[in-house]
């Protein structure tokens, strides 16, 4: 499959001729060629790549459990997988999906000081959380942050190398575009269709076929909402506006809420009342999401399968969450409702 040049190639040619470099951690949503970038990088610069994936290689997480020191790490990394090489100064030890094994981080100040191998580590930004991290290598480490592609590495991904240093020129020298404005403005056009994600690039410039790019970010997409409901709060998540719907009488109904991993809409799950609690907070947080609500939720009410949270005006109603709910909030006393209702 062909491959798309990015911008991230020439900070990692950049990196490498550093004298006194870092371990690196790059950084930067899914699908956008982490990966493939770094894995490229060291097939044209390393003669050997020792390339680790903690979210498919599970076994891998216990290298760390004899330390931090690289002599250890590295024996853990060939006990497990002894066809490995791992030679010094011409070795490249790439560990991906850090999010999946926090102490990874760690052990890149180890690596540092041992000076022997170059360490790049890469994950998603969603997913990388210093607070689970032990020592985050302060100091012995770089971070790199890399994006889609933007309108020159579409552009590149075209063939076209000309169309941006023309930009420049006519910028530099305060000129009008004259007869290229026509094709700037399209080919600018078709790169807010299409988008920086390379899969959804790739697609566009073999086949040129809109409906095939849309269907690849609509995947995108669906991987970004389960990584969502994989890093946020474990009891509860609430889904971005399109699982809300506003009426013409300004009554919002939640369309999707999940507990523990599962559909709260499904009349079959029951809900402890702290999960109703934690609704409303969520709500609460996120009232900027839902048109035209007010600062403060002045009351709560459920009737059963229905239970409203009223925000001045308008309403959300979360529907067949449970009868339980009902019973379980009964239980509460007139002073902690009020409380509750306060928040």
């Amino acid at each position: 499959m062909k491959r798309l040049p990015r911008k991230i190639d020439t900070v990692l040619q950049q990196w490498l001729e550093k004298d006194n470099r870092l371990p690196i951690i790059i950084r930067g949503a899914r699908q956008i060629g982490k990966t493939e970038a770094i894995e490229n990088f060291a097939r044209n610069h390393f003669k050997n790549l020792v390339e680790i994936n903690f979210a498919l290689q599970k076994e891998y997480s216990s290298i760390f459990e004899d330390g931090y020191s690289v002599e250890s790490i590295l024996r853990n990394i060939t006990l497990i997988n002894p066809s490995l090489m791992v030679e010094p100064g011409n070795t490249l030890i790439f560990f991906d999906e850090l999010q999946a094994c926090p102490a990874c981080a760690t052990s890149l100040k180890s690596f540092k000081l041992d000076g022997r191998y170059d360490v790049i580590c890469s994950g998603s930004l969603m997913g990388i959380n210093y607070n689970e991290i032990e020592s985050n290598s302060v100091g012995y480490k770089e971070d790199i942050t890399m994006y889609p592609l933007d309108f020159e590495e579409f552009l590149w991904a075209l063939g076209d190398n000309t169309t941006i240093p023309f930009l420049q020129k006519m910028f530099e020298t305060k000129k009008p575009f004259g007869p290229m404005y026509r094709k700037i403005n399209t080919l600018f056009r078709q790169y807010l269709i299409v988008g920086g994600m390379p899969k959804a690039v790739l697609t566009y410039v073999e086949t040129k076929n809109f409906e095939k790019v849309d269907r690849i970010k609509r995947d995108i997409l669906m991987l970004y909402r389960n990584d969502i409901q994989k890093y946020a709060d474990k009891d509860i998540q609430l889904v971005n506006r399109e699982d809300f719907e506003l009426d013409d009488e300004g009554t919002i109904e939640i369309k999707e809420f999940t507990y523990n991993g599962e559909d709260i809409l499904d009349e079959k799950i029951s809900v402890p009342m702290e999960v109703v609690e934690k609704i409303k907070k969520i709500l609460f947080k996120n009232r900027k999401l839902i048109e035209k609500l007010p600062e403060h939720i002045e009351n709560f009410s459920c009737d059963g399968s229905e239970h409203i949270f009223n925000f001045g005006d308008k309403k959300v109603s979360c529907w067949n969450i449970s009868g339980h709910v009902e019973k379980n909030f009964d239980q509460y006393d007139a002073e902690t409702i009020e409380t509750f209702r306060q928040e």
